[in-house]
């Protein structure tokens, strides 16, 4: 019932009719409905508005062009109602439409999160195969080192329980580590809880100690 063509812009001075009533009717150029003749390209018509929630509103009309309205009869209050009823129906189905996209769109979004969490359970799936592969992989390697540490302590106190010479073993500082040959317990003593070596020795020896922590130093320093 509009041209076949992108309709004008309605004016300030529609736009502000259109916003104080949402119905109406045109008959004559002195109508206050006359504003928007132009923007629906009739004489003699009815109007409504439809709101459109979130969007611009929808301006529906329906009448005749000059030529056509003089055959007509004028429009009155009763045909703009059931024009208002119509409008008022179709604000229904739009607004049922846009909750039908609206709830689609929540759907989409839904259905994606749901995606990458199903995504994200079989990632934390794997990973936990994975860590659970290395800790049982780390388990029996400590186990292995730990044994092979073991036979290398049965083996060293093996070999120090049986030499005939007084072995000492001792770090970086000076201080006496537990290994030791039993001939050294025999020939100097027990520790009796002292750690360093020149401690040690120097209740046997003290020239002996003294110069030995001296060349331990410089062994120590390179």
């Amino acid at each position: 019932i509009v041209p076949p063509s992108n309709p004008p812009n309605i004016s300030s001075e529609a736009a502000a009719l259109l916003a104080a009533a949402a119905s109406g009717f045109c008959n004559d150029p002195g109508d206050p409905g006359a504003i928007l003749a132009d923007s629906v390209g009739m004489s003699r018509f009815i109007w409504s508005r439809i709101d459109v929630p979130g969007r611009p509103m929808v301006l529906l009309a329906a009448g005749f062009d000059q030529r056509r309205a003089k055959f007509q009869a004028p429009f009155d209050a009763g045909d703009a109602a059931h024009l208002r009823n119509a409008a008022q129906q179709l604000e229904g189905l739009i607004a049922n439409a846009l909750l039908v996209q609206e709830l689609a769109r929540e759907r989409d979004v839904l259905r994606q999160t749901n995606v990458a969490l199903e995504q994200r359970d079989r990632d934390l799936h794997a990973l936990a195969d994975e860590l659970r592969g290395a800790n049982e992989h780390l388990e029996i390697r400590v186990r292995d080192r730990t044994e092979e540490l073991g036979r290398r302590n049965r083996d060293m106190r093996l070999v120090l329980d049986n030499v005939t010479q007084a072995l000492l073993t001792l770090d970086g500082d000076g201080n006496l580590a537990a290994e030791r040959s039993a001939c050294a317990d025999e020939w100097f003593g027990v520790s009796e809880g002292t750690s360093s070596f020149t401690a040690y020795i120097g209740r046997i020896d003290r020239d002996f100690a003294q110069n030995f922590a001296v060349a331990y130093e410089a062994l120590c320093e390179q």
